[in-house]
């Protein structure tokens, strides 16, 4: 069973057919087990095993091919002293039989019944498995011995019996017969024999006879006795009667099983086969672990029969994994593992001993064996594979097949036969692999074109795009009514004029909502746009466009090229680029009738992974039926006869399609078949194309039918397959027999760009310039070459004819990469003017030839051409305008132009105006000068754009343009840069006239937004101003008050009096202020009490000034409430003493100075009268001064005194008693007790000192107060 561990096995000799090397013989290696493997180890355990008496049940055990029967083949023959008994069990499953096992075994009934049933049939097949196991053995055991040695046994071995037995038995059974019928009619045989032959008979003719009989039965009946005893020939006997009926069975037994059944005959079998070792080997294939059971309790059995001198020893070849766990230590007594010979770590230094001895090591890729090794782990496996390898490899390796494909053909067919077999039919589970190819190719091509249609689909997008800036596609998606700079959008010429306008950085920006105003940025504007998705879309697309750069479109052009390659070559795809681990695991066969195959069978395999190794690495592909097939030298391939087959089925076959002979297929095409499409193959194409000296006729069929299909990608991929010289020739062809083939190549999408300009390449190499124009009738060869990038590249000369045909046709490339180009191309093409102009173009040129700061290029464009004379700078202007468009392109909206260029631009007509618009929306060049540039329009922009110079040139300049005007944008330009701006008026004066510096002062004078500052700056530094009145109204104050300040309006009465008629009191107080001598000196004549009062008001007047307005004032002047100065307080006082005042003044009297206090307390003693009719409130201080008065009578002082009482305290009423001579007073304080007049003045008085505690009492007393003091303390 197992292969040796040693040696390599011997070797038969075969023969083979002869081939071209004569006859060779091949070398094969035998599978049987090897006799003389090193067993080393094993035979000590073999020796113990088979002397120790108590071992009888002996396990071998090791995996598929580890050697296990090279061990004991060993053994054997070191050991002929013992003799074995091999009982080997050749049973093996199909897939088939294992799966249905397993169906059967995986029955799960619904009903209780159907358990029940299932369970039973389950029972069966087991028992029936365990009878044919039994009777295997039986049978092997019973062909071992010699039917003389067992004459016992019920086990019948048929074999040929001898003539001469049957014959003498036969004669012994007749001769009883006879000798039986003579004796029973002895006396009528005895006449007749004596009457018929006339002889006489013996007399003991009858004892002879009757004792020949008897011994002839005799013999009968020991050989049927010695039959029933050994072979039980009678099992059954029958007797009936009339009335009975008896059957009697012998040996008759209760169970089906072999070994039970003829327990006796087994047992009898073992102990005559005179073996002192049975060996079984593959028992363990049948999965049944009942059999050991059985065959220990027989060994026990037989043992115990042949007693203790001899034994019998069960020697079991097992797998280790025939039994779970610990349970095969029950079963066994001893059991020896063995160490396979082989498995996957050695497999391929074993592959390579075989390989090498074998003498084909060399044909192999080592790397190839060394994996194919890694799957293979049995030693008789590798033999067999290596043996069917020289076959195969003898009988079909006509054609220099690969040796690594083959074998790996031969090893899937010996581990997968029956898959091997379907896929020479066409079935099974690799060929359903095979299948996938087709599939993936057919999924692969709809995505690709699925990708191609997308691609096109955004270049049609890109070239489609009619908006030539992001403005305008920004002004598309303004949907908000904006204002700018308090211009409208009606205001605008158009919404793209207000989205420049807005970008400005210092533009004052506005929206209306729901009836109010609300500011708003740029930014914030432009980001609610740019938030929408169909805009950036639109964007991206756009600023592709507007780059002028068609790099992105000849990058998706690209990918479009390389999709359409890939889909050319997917016929070419093998099946290692598509299959995977997955296709392989969910590979299932659907047949007609829905039947599905899963291939259970195989995916359950051990060497399942093999299939995804020799697929995924190429060494089964599609032409693995040239490694099963003979082939015959003198006919075509199958595969050519497939293309033939093709044309005549109609069923085209890819182009790409291989042809082996391609001279023997196309001397098998008939005309008729040159005009089917069927018959367009690359392989024959090409062939005639060569060949076209001797195959005239069927090219032009072939460029007829082209021509009639229109199939130009035909004629790409023939160009693709040609060297120069012959795509030469393919391009004079197409010129001769389908001219307008170049013109369908270049509009069809299926072909890629590159392909398309190595093909324009040639046609404008190979014809002259006449032919050039012939073929170019439509432009096709401008529109598509102008925009490559490459094509330049591929030119591999730069001859005059190539350079007149490109200028025969007027090509201009937009992208030339003149420092890539060979030689002095980039020199040609500059000079020719073969280039457009663009950023690209341009900026390679000032690069390369001029050498130019690169970070110019983009922002100074216009002054670098035109700072050098040069053929750049003649070709721009003579294309001046399309030159400016592309420029506004690539400044990338920043310009940085020398001034002297920005005015020759501004200024030269042929340029569109809106490009000049737009020229100076990105323009960064500033301290522009206004009268440099011709048009007012520009000059708006100009200064809205804050790029002309702040100055009064500029300023005074623009306003005489705009009809001496203060327009918005100037008013802007204005309050900008106000803080910059020097308004020297003398440079003025000197280029205007006085009525237009008049004018502008006057309209200076009424621009209400100007601010302040830059609004006093103009005006003051003209010096104008008004001195006949003032009659400009609804200036506003903070203007006003700079005319006022700068003394800009003189005081005058007519100015005056236009102040006081138009303007509040606010304004009329300042233009005073401003003026107050003037003012004084009209006044009197233009007298006004109110105005006056408020002039006294201002502060910054001095005290004199003030004074003077005093003395001016007619009426009395009231100081209370006023912020007047104490000068002018005390002043007034003395001169325009307001009565009003009086009452207030002597209670405030402590709040104002000693100079004020004195006209105070004059004022007061001379009032003291109204003081007292009044009852008013006096200062303290200032009553004080009053008491003190003399001059004023005392009986006054003395009731101002007793009003004001409460404001003195005891000491200071003292005092006040004093001054007024109140000596009943003082009296009374020193604590006597003098009389007062009864009144309500002595009544108060005392009242309050009783209050105050200062007296004790006081009462009536005789018609007087008496008052009482306090008693002092001596």
């Amino acid at each position: 069973m197992g292969e040796g561990n040693g040696k390599q096995a011997n070797e038969c000799t075969g023969k083979n057919n002869k081939n071209q090397e004569g006859e060779k013989k091949l070398f094969f290696s035998k599978l049987t087990p090897e006799k003389n493997v090193d067993i080393s180890g094993y035979k000590d355990a073999l020796d113990f095993a088979l002397r120790d008496s108590d071992i009888k049940n002996v396990a071998i055990s090791g995996i598929y091919s580890s050697g296990k029967s090279s061990v004991i083949e060993t053994y054997k023959d070191q050991n002929e002293n013992i003799k074995f008994l091999h009982i080997s069990l050749g049973y093996y499953r199909s897939g088939e039989t294992s799966r249905s096992k397993k169906r059967k075994a995986d029955i799960v009934p619904e009903k209780a019944e159907e358990l029940d049933t299932a369970t039973e049939n389950n029972w069966v097949i087991e028992e029936t498995e365990d009878r044919l196991l039994e009777g295997k053995i039986l049978n092997q055991l019973l062909h071992q011995i010699e039917a003389k040695k067992i004459p016992q046994t019920i086990f019948k071995v048929k074999r040929k019996f001898g003539r001469k037995n049957i014959i003498g038995l036969c004669s012994i059974i007749m001769m009883s017969a006879i000798l039986l019928l003579y004796l029973l009619n002895y006396n009528s045989w005895t006449k007749y024999i004596v009457n018929t032959f006339n002889v006489d008979i013996w007399k003991e003719t009858q004892a002879v006879c009757f004792a020949l009989l008897v011994a002839s039965l005799s013999f009968l009946l020991y050989k049927v006795i010695t039959m029933q005893l050994n072979k039980n020939v009678i099992k059954n006997l029958s007797i009936k009667g009339a009335n009975f009926e008896s059957n009697i069975e012998v040996f008759k037994e209760s169970t089906e099983s072999y070994f039970d059944k003829y327990l006796n005959d087994v047992i009898y079998l073992f102990d005559n086969c005179e073996a002192d070792v049975i060996v079984f080997e593959d028992i363990d294939r049948f999965e049944n672990s009942s059999i050991f059971q059985k065959l220990k309790e027989i060994n026990t059995l037989v043992n115990n029969r042949i007693g203790s001198d001899k034994k019998l020893t069960f020697l079991y070849l097992l797998r280790d994994d025939m039994f779970l766990s610990k349970d095969r230590t029950k079963f066994f007594d001893f059991i020896i593992p063995i160490i396979p010979v082989m498995d996957a770590s050695n497999s391929y230094e074993k592959f390579k001993e075989i390989l090498e001895n074998q003498t084909i090591f060399h044909m192999f890729d080592e790397n190839f064996l060394q994996k194919l090794s890694l799957y293979i782990d049995d030693m008789r496996l590798v033999k067999n594979i290596i043996n069917e390898f020289v076959i195969y490899h003898n009988k079909v390796n006509t054609i220099n097949l690969n040796a690594n494909k083959l074998l790996a053909l031969i090893s899937y067919k010996n581990i997968f036969p029956k898959d091997f077999s379907e896929l020479q039919l066409n079935r099974g589970f690799m060929f359903n692999l095979f299948q996938k190819r087709k599939i993936f190719i057919d999924n692969r091509e709809s995505e690709l074109a699925e990708n191609i249609l997308k691609l096109e689909n955004e270049i049609k997008i890109i070239k489609n795009e009619q908006l030539n800036s992001i403005s305008e596609l920004e002004a598309m998606y303004l949907t908000r009514e904006l204002r700018v700079d308090n211009k409208s959008i009606e205001e605008f010429d158009s919404r793209v004029e207000l989205i420049i306008a807005m970008k400005h950085p210092n533009a004052r920006i506005s929206h209306l909502s729901r009836g109010a105003v609300y500011t708003t940025t740029a930014e914030a504007e432009l980001e609610l746009i740019h938030q929408k998705s169909s805009f950036m879309e639109r964007k991206k697309n756009l600023e592709i466009k507007e780059q002028g750069d068609s790099k992105v479109l000849e990058d998706l052009e690209a990918q479009i090229s390389i999709l359409r390659e890939e889909m050319a070559n997917l016929i070419l795809t093998k099946v290692e680029d598509v299959i995977t681990e997955y296709d392989i695991k969910t590979t299932v066969f659907e047949n007609t009738i829905g039947e599905i195959e899963s291939f259970d069978y195989i995916k359950r395999n051990e060497y399942y992974p093999l299939i995804f190794f020799l697929l995924r690495n190429g060494y089964i592909d599609k032409d693995y039926s040239d490694y099963m097939t003979y082939f015959y030298t003198n006919s075509i391939s199958i595969s050519d006869k497939l293309y033939l087959r093709s044309i005549t089925d109609e069923s085209p076959l890819e182009w790409n399609y291989p042809i082996i002979n391609k001279r023997k297929v196309v001397d098998r095409l008939s005309e008729d078949d040159l005009r089917r499409t069927e018959s367009l193959n690359i392989d024959i194409s090409s062939f005639l194309i060569k060949n076209n000296e001797d195959y005239k006729k069927q090219v032009a069929l072939l460029f007829n039918l082209l021509s009639s299909q229109k199939k130009s990608e035909y004629i790409v991929e023939l160009y693709k397959q040609f060297n120069t010289n012959l795509k030469l020739n393919l391009v004079c062809l197409c010129f001769e027999y389908w001219r307008n083939s170049f013109s369908l190549i270049i509009n069809n999408d299926e072909v890629s760009r590159v392909d398309k300009e190595y093909i324009l390449k040639t046609v404008l190499e190979i014809l002259t310039q006449d032919e050039i124009r012939q073929v170019n009738e439509s432009n096709f060869i401008n529109k598509f070459l102008e925009s490559s990038k490459t094509f330049l590249a591929l030119l591999e000369d730069m001859d005059k004819q190539l350079v007149d045909n490109l200028n025969s046709i007027d090509l201009k490339f937009i992208y030339v990469d003149f420092a890539e180009l060979k030689d002095t191309w980039g020199k040609i093409i500059y000079e020719n003017n073969l280039y457009k102009i663009n950023f690209h173009n341009i900026k390679r040129i000032l690069e390369y030839f001029y050498h130019v700061d690169v970070d110019s290029v983009n922002h100074k464009n216009y002054t670098l051409i035109r700072s050098s004379t040069s053929s750049l700078e003649k070709y721009v202007e003579s294309n001046i305008n399309s030159y400016m468009g592309k420029y506004l392109e690539f400044s990338k909206e920043k310009i940085l132009d020398d001034k002297i260029y920005v005015y020759i631009i501004l200024n030269n007509e042929v340029i569109d105006l809106e490009k000049r618009k737009e020229y100076i929306s990105y323009l960064k060049t500033n301290n522009l000068n206004l009268s440099e540039i011709e048009s007012l329009e520009l000059k708006e922009i100009v200064i809205t754009s804050d790029l002309a110079t702040p100055d009064e040139e500029n300023l005074f300049h623009y306003f005489i343009q705009k009809d001496e005007k203060w327009s918005i944008e100037l008013i802007s330009f204005a309050n900008k840069n106000k803080d910059i701006l020097e308004f020297d008026y003398s440079k003025i004066s000197s280029s205007y006239s006085d009525e237009e510096c008049t004018r502008f002062f006057g309209k200076t004078v009424r621009c209400f937004d100007l601010e302040n500052e830059i609004y006093e700056k103009i005006l003051v530094a003209m010096k104008y101003y008004y001195t006949d009145g003032f009659s400009i109204p609804d200036i506003p104050q903070d203007k006003m008050q700079i005319l006022i300040e700068t003394r800009l309006v003189r005081m005058t009465e007519q100015s005056l009096a236009s102040l006081r008629e138009l303007y509040k009191m606010n304004i009329v107080k300042l233009f005073i202020k401003q003026n107050i001598d003037e003012y004084l000196d009209i006044i009197s004549d233009m007298y006004d009490y109110d105005e006056l009062i408020d002039v006294l008001k201002i502060e910054d007047l001095t005290t004199e000034q003030k004074m003077k307005v005093v003395d001016i004032i007619d009426e009395t002047i009231s100081v209370i409430g006023q912020n007047y100065s104490e000068d002018i307080i005390g002043y007034i006082l003395e001169n325009k003493f307001d009565d009003s005042d009086f009452e207030t003044l002597i209670n405030q009297y402590s709040n104002y100075n000693d100079s004020i206090k004195n006209i105070i307390c004059e004022i007061a003693g001379g009032g003291v009268g109204a003081i007292i009719d009044n009852e008013c409130d006096v200062d303290k201080h200032l009553l004080d001064r009053l008491l003190s008065d003399t001059d004023i009578p005392v009986e006054k002082r003395t009731i101002i005194f007793i009003r004001n009482i409460k404001k003195y305290t005891l000491p200071e009423l003292k005092l006040g008693f004093e001054k007024l001579g109140l000596e009943s007073y003082l009296l009374l304080l020193e604590g006597r007790r003098p009389t007062f007049e009864i009144n309500d003045t002595n009544e108060s008085i005392l009242k309050y000192l009783k209050e105050i505690k200062a007296i004790t009492s006081f009462k009536k007393e005789k018609g007087l107060f008496r008052g009482y003091g306090k008693k002092t303390k001596k």
